[in-house]
Formats: C-alpha cells, sequence, structure tokens
C-alpha cells in the first residue's frame, strides 16, 4: 500500500510544480528542487548542458524566458510515476523572431525525499535549432 502513495505523492509534486511554473510562481518551484539538484538539458543549442545546483536550474529558466521574450511554455500531457523516479511528455512551446517552437518532450526525473534531485530534458528534432 505504501508504493501506491509514494506513486501519487510524486505524480502531484510533479503536476504541481509544472502547474507553478506555468503560472509563474517560482517560490513554489523551489520548495520543488532540492539545492544541489542537476538539469540535463539535451539539444537545446545554446542551453545545452549540465546546469548544476538549483540557482543555476533557475538561471537556465530564466535564460529560456529572456530568449523567447516570456512566450516560453511548458505543459504536461502524460505523468509517470514511481517511488524515486518520475517520466513527464510535456509540449514546449515559444518563440524567437520570426522562428517558433512547438515540440514534444520528455522529462525524466529521479525524485529524493519528496524533491527533485535530478531531470534528463530529452526534446524533439527541431529544438536545437531554435535555441541556437
Amino acid at each position: 500500500m505504501e508504493t501506491t502513495i509514494n506513486r501519487e505523492a510524486n505524480v502531484k509534486l510533479l503536476g504541481d510544480g509544472y502547474a507553478a511554473f506555468g503560472r509563474g510562481d517560482l517560490d513554489t518551484v523551489r520548495t520543488l528542487f532540492r539545492p544541489d539538484m542537476v538539469w540535463h538539458a539535451l539539444r537545446l543549442g545554446t542551453l545545452s548542458g549540465d546546469h548544476v545546483g538549483r540557482e543555476a536550474v533557475f538561471a537556465f529558466f530564466g535564460q529560456s524566458m529572456a530568449l523567447t521574450q516570456g512566450t516560453f511554455s511548458v505543459v504536461p500531457e502524460e505523468i509517470l510515476a514511481s517511488e524515486t523516479t518520475g517520466a513527464v511528455v510535456v509540449r514546449s512551446r515559444g518563440r524567437r523572431g520570426n522562428r517558433e517552437l512547438d515540440d514534444r518532450q520528455v522529462h525524466l526525473y529521479r525524485l529524493v525525499d519528496g524533491q527533485v534531485a535530478e531531470v534528463w530534458q530529452y526534446t524533439g528534432p527541431g529544438a536545437d535549432e531554435f535555441w541556437s
């Protein structure tokens, strides 16, 4: 029975995080991330790389918003979780000049004690060019 509670709690954790990000509530997002977390951004042009530490991840988020003049959004389409991991299929959208992003991605999570410890972001084929 405990497994079900943990899985449900992790689905809620991830869903709450995307909802908070979507409404610009970064204070809530901050509480969901461990201070020493790592975000692995793959195939994201100038944003690619390992963003180590919660503050570096927030800087990465800020760059995403700045490069798209605030048009960047991420909407979860499906959330799956176990006791220690999660997978979220998302739709990322934004505009940069005359370029438009509409990308389906997968975000894989490692969860520790009710917080996000690590994320691997896998993008679709057009994301790298959009962010370059």
